[in-house]
């Protein structure tokens, strides 16, 4: 007789007090007083003897019933009972194989039932056999339990009891005693899993109670406890139920995926609680398995090791080795199913850390090694699992990301109660049971290590697990503080990997993030213009030389500010220093000029940025239909906002977090969309009239504008040429209403909702269409979304003026430019608001009590622009009139008085009457300080410029006499001794002194038409002499008007505005050829002292002007020679902002085949030639190594170079025609540059060619020599000292190649610069001391000596040592591609020094001699220090001491108006 191994259930003594809970259902309970003699009154047989009748199933089926109710009436009895005796017969003859394999599953349920009966009453001693109770536990897990899948079978109640029975009394343990039952332990385990997984045959679906789930449980957990050892294939089946939780497991078994789970499966929770019961049992087994599996997949070959091979399994790896895995010739790889099962078995690792901690205790470890596997793929597989480990991320992975979603209104930066995870499943809720890193601290450790590994794929890895990590804030476990800040430091270091899948992986996990733990989290290394934090490097992403990476970060970044604008606009603080530099650096990609980051842009602007769509209401907001008016359904219904309000208010926040430069972009990115719907609809018709015409001739002109057209329209798209060829299938199929709902999208006429509308019936009318329409859908909505009228639409323009006129939120100077904007780049949609606009400035006309409201000057500025297009549009309205008159004399500040009377003098009918009107009202009893005076000066400026046909000469007196005599000639504010050599804010008189100037030009400026008689020509020229004259006087004098300067002088800060005023107007003036033509050579080379300005704002301020009117195409070729002269600009950021506009705009012009860059070269040349500095000393004629070097480096191509040379060659076949007498300089130089060209071409590899074609050098600075003997003899003299041509191979490398290392301390804005240490004296040459010596970077003073020195001494060289360069030159960027140059960004002033001298050689001055001092190293070895204007030569010793740095503002604008 088989014993069970457990103790009796119940004992045979009298029964003590139960729970109730504790009683089974369907047993009765004993009476107290019941005799324990009591035998088994049941006496009818069950089986018959063979040949015999069998019995009825009916009566079988009442006997077994019958004996089962009085079975389970009984105790159970004591091992020395004597009834027990009595109950063997009748259990020997339920094992019967008559009942166990009876055909009516009813008497085998009630047979079965009866047999766990009896092994309740006799236990621990079952009276059957081996073999018999094989043959009733095959009856109990081949019939039972499958039959316990189906609810509604009508035995359900014989199975369940049979069931608890096994699990209550544990009877199931006899199954373990029995020999060979290995296979029985098997099925059973499967078909209890089975069962409660749905899968069993048979099935009906319906739910199974939970106490089948019970009771299942706890028979597999004392089978495994009683097992001496566990079958392998039960093991395998228990942690099969764990990759339920697995997608890819059950794709693979075509199973539904895990996210339409409702819940974790019942046999999910069985294989958990059988692992948390039997924790002990099924450590070792699993422990067993695991090595297994492993170890098959990581096993690496003996033989390279025997042939002198060595193993690498163990060796960490650092990012510097070799990428190449190809060489790991030691390694049998191992075979795809290895690797299959290997995935497989890290999936059920990270399922089984999360639901049963306690048998993976022995695998962990095991993991380690895995991580320092030789294959690359293996170490990937073991850090994702460690990751996600950490991260209590299970074999469902991690929960779907919660979206980042910028069209959504409120912005979930807001308003977070809309926030609901994708799957609420407990499988994706990332549950870690121990802190990992605490654990398992060695394999948390190697995992750290991984972020270096040599393997891409392993960093990718890497990337992806820390990035959960921080996600789930280690499973929910938490990180301590110095956890977290490794982890985005290492993350932030993988964003600038070398390869490009890290860099992207980086990204890509990080666009998983909510946007709570990016604010919270990733923005604790700080916001994204923090340098070095993780936003800092997303944002350089954006110019990644990769297009997925670059891409990626477009669309992060761009998502992010979507979600924080809202509360941007509500004036966060957090969010704003976070991402409210996010679209300036995503717009400022623009000048890469780029078409796939252009077309990144542009599809991120009207997706995240600016979304289309926006604003999508959540669950809480609707719209009143037709409307367009936000409704509250928590509020009553009441009125929210205003949808349009809504749209144009995050315009306006998305302006106002843009830089100038992004700015200009924006409204760049605007213009080419007006542009493009323009084309567009032209495309549209020349297309229908292709179509409709039958002239092949009209044909083929048609199809060549069509394909210019197409090829302008599809430039800024991603792929240009898969662009074009969509674009014509579309245009092949003339699609009539798609093609006029494209037209409803460009028409300025469209509202907002038409324009929404129109595209989404495109999109459908597309998609219904045959085909290949639907395939061209993809670039066809890129282009509506491009060329649509989203933002500047007709029904914003209200909500615009409404912000520009109430300055909501702070919004006000952000709408007042998109208005300005707004009127000169989509004019038609300005002038349907044209009447709003005056309806404004007249409700703000200002009086001598009450000025203009400040949102008065850009609306002036905007109707201003727009009536130069379309004056015929402005309202006939008397009353605004009025009011423009009175910003003629009140307005303010005085642009506002400019802008009125450009609106007012733009009516030609009337033009005549308002000049006289203007006039008399502005001269009427002007004194300089009266109420309104700058406004009248700025609306004399505007009168002379655009009504000076209308002007007497009388007048003109006048007007010059208003200028020069009552506010040029004052000096009403004489300089102090605490003066400031700059200011951004001028005060009245420095006003005054500006307008005056643009008085006496733009009178000059006003006389200039078409057609100019040989008269009228002599007339301007009588007219301009004066006021150049007067400008060139004011940059001579350094600003300086007063005429006794020794007794009264005028302060710093406004010689610095005047002299940079001065420049500009100059400029200004010869933007016309008939003016350029008096502005001698001479005149023109002064202005290199405005270049080399000892003030950072007056360089970078006249940079802008020349480069504003070089692009405009107003300025003659020459004065691109004047922007080479900042070769020896102090700030290295504005130094670099010019050779960047320089290439541009030389790459420019080469695309359209014009050589104006490569003629200035010449041009160039003679400038240095008669610069005030220049000298014919080898070690002063140095300096212009760099010079040229500047110009070749952002000019010279290997196409243009011969030309180059060619001009250089040219030089000594004329004279000076500037001076004849200094046509040595220009010799020298040409000698000197044919040089350098040649050792820049060898720097570079180039083959210099030589130059074919015919070129003739500009008039003016040269001309013929005199004679055939001469240019013999020019020709065969060498001017280039012997000496400076040995060291120029040194000096041309040194520059091209600037050394890594620089011993001098520069910084880039963070603080000043520090000298560089002297290096010891090496050769007695002084050209090769310079390579082998830092510069010293000197700084401007902020005033000057208490004796004031002549110009010419100012001027002086007293150069103790020279120096090549200021700042290194910076490495070439990606904007160098850009077309356009707008301004330059802020510089670091207390990086800077004064700017070259610029005088010619003169005795020295005695002033000078006093501050001059013997250099502490020979001449030889002295470190030369830059040519610059206006520097003083002062010991290193007094230079410390003296010199000042300056504050480190913005650069300001110009003060003069550049427009007018």
């Amino acid at each position: 007789m088989t014993r069970l191994t457990r103790k009796r259930a119940r004992s045979p003594e009298p029964a003590q007090e139960e729970d109730p809970d504790q009683q089974q259902d369907g047993e009765f309970e004993m009476a107290d007083d019941a005799e324990p003699e009591q035998a088994l009154q049941f006496d009818e047989p069950l089986t018959w003897k063979a040949g015999r009748g069998a019995i009825p199933v009916a009566d079988l089926l009442r006997r077994l019933k019958k004996l089962y109710d009085e079975m389970a009436s009984l105790e159970q009895f004591g091992e020395e009972d004597a009834v027990r005796d009595q109950l063997i017969p009748k259990a020997t003859e339920l094992a019967s194989s008559m009942l166990l394999m009876h055909k009516d599953k009813g008497v085998r349920a009630y047979a079965l039932a009866c047999i766990v009966q009896t092994f309740r009453l006799l236990a621990p001693n079952a009276p059957y056999n081996p073999k018999q109770l094989k043959e009733i536990f095959t009856l109990f897990v081949m019939t039972v339990l499958p039959a316990l899948a189906s609810p509604s079978d009508p035995y359900q109640q014989q199975h369940l009891a049979a069931l608890e029975s096994l699990s209550a009394v544990r009877s199931i343990a006899l199954l373990a005693d029995i020999p060979g039952a290995d296979a029985l332990i098997v099925q059973l385990f499967a078909n209890c899993f089975d069962v409660l997984s749905g899968n069993m045959k048979g099935a009906t679906g319906e739910n199974i109670p939970k106490a089948v789930e019970y009771h299942m449980t706890s028979v597999l957990v004392t089978l495994v406890q009683e097992c001496e050892k566990l079958p392998s294939a039960v093991v395998e089946i228990i942690l099969a139920q764990f990759l339920r939780a697995d997608p890819a497991t059950l794709a693979q078994a075509g199973k539904r995926d895990i996210r339409d789970l409702a819940d974790i499966s019942p046999a999910y929770n069985m294989a958990r609680s059988v692992c948390s019961g039997c924790a002990n049992e099924m450590k070792g087994a699993i422990g067993q398995y695991f090595s297994g599996v492993l170890l098959s997949a990581s096993e690496v070959s003996e033989e390279p090791a025997k042939h002198g091979g060595s193993k690498m399994r163990g060796r960490k790896r650092t990012h510097a080795e070799s990428e190449d895995e190809s060489d790991d010739g030691m390694l049998t790889p191992p075979a795809e199913v290895d690797f299959d099962n290997a995935e497989r078995a890290h999936r059920l690792l990270r399922e089984l850390w999360r639901a049963a901690s306690e048998v993976v205790e022995t695998v962990v470890p095991q993991l380690e090694p895995q991580m320092k596997a030789e294959n690359a793929k293996l170490r990937a597989m073991a850090v994702q699992t460690v990751g996600d480990m950490v991260a209590g991320i299970g074999a469902a992975g991690p929960a779907p990301p919660i979206p980042l979603a910028p069209a959504v209104y409120p912005s979930h930066s807001l308003d977070r109660s809309g926030l609901v995870p994708l799957s609420q499943s407990a499988i994706y809720k990332p549950i870690a049971p121990h802190a990992f890193s605490s654990t398992y601290g060695d394999c948390y450790l190697e995992f750290v290590s991984r972020h270096n590994d040599k393997a891409a794929v392993v960093r990718c890895a890497w990337a992806v697990a820390a990035a959960r990590i921080l996600l789930t804030s280690a499973g929910g476990i938490g990180l301590d503080t110095d956890q977290e800040m490794r982890l985005l430091r290492l993350l932030n270091g993988m964003l600038v990997d070398t390869d490009e899948k890290v860099r992207l992986a980086v990204i890509e996990a990080i666009a998983t993030f909510d946007f709570d733990t990016i604010a919270q989290k990733i923005g604790k290394l700080g916001g994204v213009a923090a340098q070095g934090s993780v936003l800092r490097q997303i944002a350089d992403r954006i110019k990644d030389p990769k297009a997925p990476v670059r891409a990626a970060a477009i669309e992060l970044l761009a998502d992010i500010w979507g979600v924080a604008s809202g509360a941007i606009g509500e004036g966060s603080e957090q969010m704003s220093n976070l991402f409210a530099s996010i679209p300036s650096e995503i717009l400022n990609a623009v000048y890469v000029n780029s078409a796939q980051i252009n077309a990144s842009i542009l599809e991120v602007l009207h997706k995240s940025l600016i979304p289309t769509a926006y604003p999508v209401m959540t669950a809480t907001y609707g719209t009143v239909a037709g409307t367009g008016v936000v409704v509250d359904s928590q509020l009553g219904g009441d009125p929210a906002a205003d949808v349009n309000t809504l749209r144009v208010e995050r315009m306006l926040v998305f302006v106002r977090c843009l830089d100038d430069r992004a700015t200009a972009a924006f409204f760049n990115l605007q213009r080419f969309q007006c542009q493009g719907a323009a084309q567009l609809c032209a495309l549209l018709k020349l297309s229908e009239a292709s179509h409709s015409s039958d002239d092949s001739s009209t044909d083929k002109k048609t199809k060549a504008q069509i394909d210019a057209i197409v090829a302008s329209l599809t430039k800024m798209t991603t792929d240009s040429n898969v662009a074009k060829e969509h674009l014509r299938i579309y245009l092949k199929h003339n699609h009539r209403r798609g093609s006029q709902l494209i037209r409803f999208c460009c028409d300025a006429d469209s509202d907002y909702r038409k324009v929404c509308k129109a595209m989404k019936e495109f999109r459908k009318k597309m998609e219904e269409s045959p085909a290949p329409l639907p395939s061209t859908l993809s670039t066809m909505e890129v282009l509506l979304d491009m060329f649509s009228m989203s933002l500047y639409n007709r029904t914003h323009v209200p909500a615009m003026l409404a912000f520009a006129r109430t300055d909501d939120k702070g919004l006000g100077e952000a709408a007042t430019k998109v208005i300005k904007d707004l009127s000169t780049t989509a004019p038609k949609v300005f002038e349907l608001h044209i009447k709003e606009y005056c309806e404004m400035l007249k409700q703000n006309v200002p009086t001598e009590a009450t000025p203009n409201d400040s949102s008065a000057t850009h609306v002036l500025k905007a109707i201003s622009d727009f009536v130069q297009h379309d004056a015929s549009s402005m309202p006939n309205d008397r009353e605004l009139y009025k009011a423009l008159s009175a910003y003629t004399l009140y307005g303010s500040p005085p642009k506002a008085a400019k802008h009125a009377v450009r609106v007012m003098l733009a009516s030609d009918d009337k033009k005549e009457m308002y000049t006289e009107e203007i006039l008399e009202k502005c001269l009427k009893d002007f004194t300089y300080g009266s109420h309104g005076f700058l406004a009248r000066l700025a609306s004399l400026g505007q009168v002379v410029l655009l009504s000076n046909a209308e002007l007497d000469t009388v007048t003109q007196e006048t007007i010059t006499d208003t200028a020069v005599g009552k506010i040029l000639r004052e000096i009403r504010t004489p300089a102090e001794e605490d003066d400031a050599d700059w200011t951004d804010e001028p005060d009245k008189e420095l006003s005054a002194k500006l307008l005056a100037l643009t008085i006496l030009v733009n009178n000059v400026r006003g006389q200039v038409h078409g057609d100019m008689s040989e008269d009228a020509k002599s007339a301007l020229k009588t007219r301009a002499i004066p006021v150049y004259k007067l400008l060139n006087t004011i940059i001579q004098k350094e600003g300086e008007l007063s005429k006794t300067p020794d007794t009264i002088s005028t302060p710093n800060s406004h010689k610095a505005q005047l002299r940079l005023s001065a420049a500009a107007q100059i400029v200004k003036l010869c933007c016309h050829p008939a003016l350029d033509a008096l502005f001698s050579d001479i005149d023109f080379n002064r202005l290199t002292t405005v270049v080399q300005d000892p003030r950072p704002e007056v360089r970078n301020g006249f940079a802008k002007v020349i480069q504003k009117y070089l692009v405009a195409g107003k300025l003659q070729p020459r004065f691109n020679a004047l922007i080479y002269m900042y070769a020896f600009e102090p700030s290295k950021t504005a130094k670099d902002a010019v050779a960047k506009w320089a290439k541009a705009r030389s790459t420019t012009l080469e695309k359209l085949n014009s050589r104006a860059m490569r003629t200035t070269f010449a041009r160039f040349l003679s400038l240095l030639a008669h610069h005030l500095d220049f000298s014919m000393k080898p070690d002063e004629l140095a300096d212009n190594v760099e010079y040229i070097l500047f110009y070749l480096k952002n000019v010279a191509t290997v196409e243009n170079l011969p030309h180059i040379h060619h001009l250089a060659q040219r030089l000594k076949s004329v004279q000076d025609g500037i001076n004849a007498a200094q046509s040595d300089r220009l010799y020298v130089l040409s000698e000197l540059a044919e040089a350098i060209i040649r050792k820049f071409a060898e720097e570079k590899g180039w083959n210099l060619q030589l130059f074919s074609g015919k070129d003739n050098l500009p008039r003016g600075p040269f001309i013929q020599l005199p004679s055939h003997e001469s240019a013999q003899e020019i020709s065969e003299r060498r001017y280039l000292p012997e000496e400076l041509a040995e060291e120029l191979d040194g000096l041309v490398k040194a520059s091209l190649k600037p050394p890594k290392k620089h011993k001098a301390e520069r910084t880039d804005g963070d603080g000043p610069s520090k000298p560089a240490a002297k290096k010891a004296k090496t050769t007695s040459s002084h050209v090769a001391s310079k390579k082998s010596s830092k510069p010293k970077a000197a700084k401007t003073p902020k005033k000057q000596a208490a004796t004031v020195l002549h110009s010419s001494d100012r001027r002086k060289s007293t150069r103790t040592s020279h120096a090549t360069n200021y700042a290194e030159d910076s490495g070439s960027e990606a904007e160098d591609g850009a077309e356009r140059w707008d301004e330059y960004a802020d510089e670091n002033k207390e990086n800077e020094s004064s700017t070259p001298p610029t005088s010619d050689p003169a005795p020295d001055a005695k002033p000078v001699e006093k501050l001059k001092v013997k250099p502490k190293a020979p001449p030889a070895a002295a470190t030369r220090k830059l040519p610059r204007r206006g520097a003083v030569g002062k010991s290193r010793k007094e230079q410390d001491i003296m010199d000042v740095p300056v504050s480190d503002e913005d650069v300001s604008d110009p003060p003069s108006e550049m427009e007018a």
